[in-house]
């Protein structure tokens, strides 16, 4: 259960990526239909769970990298003020290393033990609040990874699939299959009394799952989410069967537009027309979601400025709809290449046309950050607007096929919208300099305080940033 994306905090504005797993309760809020995803204002995501885990302040002791506690003291961190009637105030991150090795680039959340606390998910591992300590995994033996090596659990979902009230695990493989096809699996919670075992492993999908930032939410408004991804040069999403144990089942929404290859970068989920319905929104444009297939295309390449530099692969991550200007209609945010540099948004015009506005630019810089291959929208600060958060996927290629800017320090940051008589505009705050971003990650309360934190693991670590 997640941001997401998609975190849960952010679903009745947008819905993307993601999908929460805890309670039905939390299922329910992904459908956009009874969030009004079109004129929501943004849901307070700093509401604490039902039952929130208590605020655990000590370092873990797993290893040496684990003893440390790094408040963040950038020069943009200001320190947290009281806050005002907007409730707006101006956060520091406290940074705990649960784990230096790579063993996952995906993260999700979840009550894995029963206690009615949200736990930590990081690919093969979880970690059980409220001490947020290594718990169990859920394959025998994980294995450790190298910078060069990508794993089988390249995303994760959490989500309760076979109804026993028991929050499974998703695992969804490299978008190409290179570790195997196919290459999404669901793992089946044992229950609290055998999560020292390893747990049973079922198909999810029978084939592949491709592009590298599936969705899952409900996106057609019936009583389950679907994955939302791209198959055999199809766009479209899968939905559960009556057994569980089977494979779940692709329906296309693309028709004869075809997407080269597996590797496709940028997918999201949003109300774009404002018809009520949750339309997808990918690089080239979106599928405004009708009752009929194929859904109806409308082209927009989501770029900004000349494309003659542009990667092959270009494209972000997870893509967010949301109104960024309070004109009230949708616009869209991403990155714009995932392995290359970027970030923007783009306002939606009255003819239903996009104007882009870049938050990052496109070029190599000193101070610009390359490899942006996971996107989450939340409230950050507290002042009702939506904020963004991303960070450096580390060796997001292998070194054998680099990027630019691929050992460079793998930052984590958020960029603050902000909105006066001249428009919107976003300002980056620096969270950490060495932790960065996977393929998916959390943001939302996980301390029960009232204040959004972050979880994130990749070819850094596994990171949980807490906000003070």
């Amino acid at each position: 259960m997640r941001n997401g994306g998609l975190h849960a905090a952010c679903l009745a504005a947008l819905l993307v990526h993601s999908a929460l797993a805890c309670s039905d309760d939390d299922r329910d809020k992904r459908s956009a239909r009874d969030a009004g995803v079109r004129d929501a204002a943004l849901p307070d995501a700093h509401a604490p769970d039902a039952h929130p885990a208590p605020r655990d302040a000590s370092a873990s002791t797993n290893d040496a990298r684990d003893a440390e506690l790094d408040t963040g003291d950038h020069a943009d961190a200001a320190r947290m003020l009281d806050a005002g009637p907007s409730g707006k105030v101006e956060p520091r991150f406290a940074t705990r290393i649960l784990s230096a090795d790579y063993y996952a680039e995906g993260a999700d959340v979840g009550d894995i033990d029963g206690d009615g606390r949200v736990d930590l998910v990081a690919g093969p591992h979880w970690y059980a609040a409220p001490s947020f300590e290594l718990s169990g995994s859920i394959v025998a033996d994980p294995k450790k990874l190298g910078m060069d090596e990508y794993g089988e659990f390249f995303l994760v979902f959490v989500d309760d699939i076979n109804a026993d009230s028991r929050p499974d695990v998703i695992a969804v493989g490299i978008a190409g299959g290179d570790n195997g096809q196919p290459n999404t699996y669901w793992y089946e919670n044992p229950g609290r009394d055998k999560l020292a075992q390893p747990w049973p492993k079922h198909l999810f999908f029978s084939d592949l799952v491709s592009n590298e930032s599936p969705a899952y939410l409900n996106l057609v408004g019936d009583a389950r989410p679907e994955l939302v991804f791209m198959n055999g040069g199809r766009l479209g999403y899968a939905r559960p069967n009556a057994n569980p144990l089977q494979p779940w089942e692709f329906t296309s929404i693309s028709g004869d537009v075809s997407y080269a290859g597996p590797y496709v970068h940028g997918l999201g989920v949003g109300d774009i027309d404002g018809d009520g319905m949750l339309d997808l929104v990918e690089r080239t444009g979106y599928w405004r979601q009708v009752p009929n297939l194929p859904w109806e295309r409308h082209e927009f390449e989501f770029w900004i400025g000349s494309s003659a530099d542009r990667a092959g692969n270009w494209g972000g991550a997870q893509m967010y709809v949301i109104d960024i200007d309070g004109d009230r209609d949708a616009d869209v945010v991403t990155t714009l290449a995932a392995h290359q540099y970027g970030v923007a948004w783009f306002e939606q015009q009255a003819n239903g046309a996009f104007v882009g506005h870049s938050i990052l630019s496109t070029q190599a810089s000193s101070d610009n950050t390359s490899q942006l291959h996971a996107l989450v929208m939340a409230d950050i600060n507290r002042d009702g607007l939506p904020d963004f958060v991303t960070g450096k996927r580390y060796y997001a290629h292998p070194s054998t096929t680099p990027d630019p800017g691929t050992t460079d320090a793998a930052r984590l940051f958020w960029f603050e919208l902000q909105r006066d008589a001249s428009g919107a505009k976003f300002v980056q705050h620096v969270i950490h300099e060495d932790s960065g971003v996977g393929l998916d990650f959390v943001v939302r309360d996980l301390t029960g305080d009232g204040k959004v934190d972050i979880f994130t693991c990749s070819k850094r670590g596994t990171f949980l940033h807490v906000q003070q």
